[in-house]
Formats: structure tokens, sequence, C-alpha cells
């Protein structure tokens, strides 16, 4: 199964004629709601329902309530949930369950901040929805695949959702751009391996472009996420998922990124570094 992420294209750009190529790929299009996009969305589902794609919804906050659904907003989180799913037919709704975006973007530039205070839970939410049909997935960041104590560390409470499915976000574009040179490419290709290991079935590649910190580096060009989807099919990915459509649309040639995604058969696996090792002992003694 493939699944597309779309975060900030505006609603009128999904329109028909995309539509239809990503049902030519059997991709479905994991759509961003914000409060202010609830009244809207149902011509979306419309036309995703004539053009035969399946719709996965994606709740996201303001950025002064978190953005991503954490430990410290949940009521916030569960209230506008409770308003999109009101008279809805129930499909898959996801938690992408992170850190607030201001912690995560002073992490990601190496300035320390408090460890975000767990202050709650969606596993009320998360039950409930699944009473009344729904199912539930989750985002995860990728250090989550190794132990619960990264959910306790980051306030990301996901195990208690009892999720259908449980994604990371193993974005090598990011391992790159954010380690100040620590982690080059070949050291990413590896962690990407290390982690679709010990995820064991979905993970999210990426990222092409448009992120909601805003300066997340994208990839090189469609050859990158071509052996990303190799490596991961490779070590044992079986649903995959890409973010996002918004640095697709930016950059260009659609179906070249489309194809990346659905048509690459699995590669050879790459030779272990040791510096991907020593990350992967780090994350693990953490997690523990």
């Amino acid at each position: 199964m493939f699944r597309l992420y779309s975060e900030h294209v505006p609603y009128e750009i999904i329109d028909a004629p995309l539509l239809a190529q990503l049902a030519a790929r059997n991709i479905e299009l994991a759509l961003a709601v914000f409060p202010r996009d609830v009244e809207r969305l149902a011509e979306v589902e419309r036309r995703a329902c004539a053009a035969n794609v399946r719709l996965v919804l994606w709740p996201l906050l303001d950025d002064d309530e978190g953005r991503w659904p954490s430990a410290s907003n949940a009521a916030s989180f569960a209230a506008h949930v409770e308003l999109l799913v009101e008279g809805a037919t129930p499909t898959t709704i996801i938690f992408d369950v992170e850190p607030p975006i201001e912690w995560t973007r002073a992490a990601l530039h190496w300035r320390y901040v408090p460890r975000p205070r767990r202050r709650g839970s969606h596993a009320r939410l998360a039950s409930s929805l699944r009473g009344r049909g729904w199912t539930i997935d989750a985002v995860v960041p990728p250090m989550v695949v190794y132990g619960q104590s990264w959910e306790r560390w980051l306030g990301t409470p996901v195990s208690d959702l009892e999720c259908d499915r449980v994604e990371p976000m193993i974005y090598t574009t990011l391992f790159e751009g954010y380690s100040r040179g620590a982690i080059p490419r070949r050291v990413a290709r590896d962690l990407l391996v290390r982690m679709t290991r010990v995820a064991r079935g979905a993970v999210s590649l990426g990222v092409v472009g448009g992120g909601a910190i805003g300066d997340e580096r994208g990839y090189r060009d469609v050859s990158e996420l071509r052996d990303d989807v190799a490596l991961a099919r490779a070590a044992g990915a079986t649903e995959l998922s890409l973010y996002a459509l918004d640095g697709i649309l930016q950059r260009g040639e659609l179906l070249r990124w489309l194809d990346a995604l659905v048509r690459t058969e699995a590669g050879e696996l790459p030779a272990s570094t040791r510096r991907g090792a020593m990350v992967e002992r780090v994350m693990s003694w953490l997690g523990r």
C-alpha cells in the first residue's frame, strides 16, 4: 500500500486530474486538516470518491497549539478531531504524534529546551473513534521504534493508542540536513535500513519538500527517492508513504515522483557503517 501526504497544498489544487494519477497508481492521499479546513473538507472528499482515491484524514492544530498531537495538547486535539468526524463516514484517521513544533524546531537546530511535559494521553479519543468505526494509524519520530522510553522523553504517547499501523518518519534527507555533517548520505542510507528492519512494516520516506519546520532539506533529485524506496523494500517495508505532495508540486514532474514511489523494486542492501551502528546503539540504549 502506498500513501502520499499533503500538508499545505490548497484544497482546490487537489483536482480530478491529480487524483486520477493517484488512482492509477493505487496511492491513497493523507490530507492535512487544520481547524480552518473542516468546513471545506466535504468537497475534497467528493472529488476523491469520484476518482476512486482513498482519502485518509490527518488532523493538525495551529502552531500555537503545538501543531501535532502530543502529551501537551490532548484536550485541544480531541476537540478538533470531534468536530472533524462529526457526521463523517468512518475511514482512517492519522495521529501524527510528535513533540510541539516550537520544541521540535529548537531541538533540530541544536538549541537546548526542556523536555515536553507529559500531561495527557490520546488513548481515550482513539478508543472512542475506534468504537465508531474509525481506523487509527500513527506517525512517529524515527527513534520511537527503539523503545517506549522515547515516548516519555519526547512526550509522544503512542503505545496506548492501539494503532492499526505505526509509521516512523525515516527521512534520510533530515538525517543529513540537521546533523551538521555528522550523517552523510551513506550513513543515512544505513540508518534507513536499520530503522526499517526494526519498524517491521510501514515506513514514511522523505522529504521531497514543503515541511512544517521551514528549512527541511529535500531530496537532491528523484533518484534519491528511488534509492530510499529500494532500500526500504529490501529491508522489509511492506507499506510506504511519502512526504509530501507539497514538494512534488513545487518541484514539478509529478509522474516521475509518483512512479519512483510505486514502481521501484527492492535493491541491494548497503554496507553497514560504523557511524550508523553507533547511532543505533545509542538510540536503543536510550529507548530501554
